[in-house]
């Protein structure tokens, strides 16, 4: 994979962990979770857009949330060329999006998203 595709492969990871922050990842929210990544990332790449496929992948290996969310920051860190302020407020707002679309926000999601704003702010 090219740093590029390790974006979205780092993305599907963090949307499957502040998804699944707060407990099981029902269908319903699975569905509205992918179509939230697939829009706000198509604003900024609209010709790539792998995130959907590794969402899929996640949705079937039942990985816990540390797993998911530590092998998220991984690839995020192995795309730190490939980050600019562009795809950071992108990735976060997608990240608070996903965080917002069964509210309320819960503190474990909070937690979540603290450690990946921590991440992006030192890449």
């Amino acid at each position: 994979m090219n740093e590029k595709e390790n974006l979205f492969y780092a993305l599907g990871h963090l949307a499957y962990a502040v998804a699944m922050a707060d407990g099981e990842v029902q269908k319903e929210e699975r569905q509205l979770v992918h179509q939230i990544v697939s829009s706000e990332m198509k604003k900024i790449t609209p010709e790539i857009n792998i995130s959907e496929i590794i969402f899929s992948i996640l949705s079937e290996q039942q990985e816990n949330l540390e797993t998911t969310l530590s092998r998220g920051l991984k690839e995020l860190r192995m795309s730190k060329n490939s980050l600019d302020s562009k795809y950071k407020d992108q990735i976060l707002q997608t990240l608070y999006k996903v965080a917002e679309a069964f509210p309320p926000v819960e503190q474990a999601e909070q937690k979540v998203l603290s450690k990946i704003k921590q991440e992006l702010d030192l890449l």
